[in-house]
């Protein structure tokens, strides 16, 4: 095919590219267009996940460790239980867990220690 400038100078070479290609994407190998992503088709839901996750979070808070703590590593077993069977949002319920045991241990070691020393001396 022979360049389009020396077909004709007064057309601009760049327009006649584009307008080629304008007119091959109708005609792209004979395929048909893709089908739209389903709506309203979003990640599985774990609402025992994020709820262990906000519990782990608060239980970093001394104040709420005790009951906070107990509650994120029995709603991220709940949660974490679930994700094995499908449910989704695996790291969310062995974050809660991992927050939830790490609240505990900050409270017994800022809480429970300090009361034995006292008892003991």
């Amino acid at each position: 095919m022979p360049h389009p400038e020396k077909l004709n100078p007064s057309v601009d070479p760049y327009r006649v590219v584009l307008e080629n290609l304008c007119l091959m994407k109708d005609d792209v190998a004979g395929l048909p267009a893709l089908p739209p992503p389903p709506i309203g088709e979003t990640e599985a839901r774990n609402g025992w996940a994020v709820a262990a996750l906000v519990f782990g979070v608060a239980s970093l808070f001394i104040v709420f460790a005790l009951f906070t703590g107990v509650a994120a590593i029995v709603l991220g077993s709940i949660g974490l239980y679930r994700a094995n069977r499908g449910a989704g949002r695996q790291a969310l319920a062995i974050g809660g867990i991992a927050l939830g045991g790490a609240g505990l241990a900050l409270y017994f070691f800022l809480n429970v220690v300090p009361a034995l020393f006292s008892l003991f001396n």
